[in-house]
């Protein structure tokens, strides 16, 4: 079954952005753009408006996702978000 980045995510509990992090990571996406890597699992799907990826379910035999990698990407995501914050209060001031 093919899934998007969000629903393979909410499998391990992760949202979208973090999913896409590990896929980057781990080389099947290069910060949005697809891969050779990628293209053994995941697949450009199109509708009228978007396109996006989808993903192979064999996809998780691949991935390296363990509750320490994941304590660590949340916090990575809060300090990116943390330091977007401190910059927008410099522009504004």
């Amino acid at each position: 079954m093919r899934k998007s980045a969000t629903i393979l995510g909410s499998e391990y509990g992760l949202t979208y952005s973090e999913m896409t992090l590990i896929l980057n990571e781990e080389g099947y996406l290069d910060n949005g753009v697809i891969t050779e890597k990628e293209t053994k699992y995941g697949k450009i799907q199109s509708r009228p408006n978007y396109w996006f990826i989808s993903w192979d379910d064999e996809i998780k035999n691949d991935l390296n996702i363990s509750e320490d990698r994941i304590i660590e990407l949340r916090q990575a995501t809060i300090d990116a978000k943390q330091k977007i914050m401190e910059l927008n209060l410099k522009l504004k001031t």
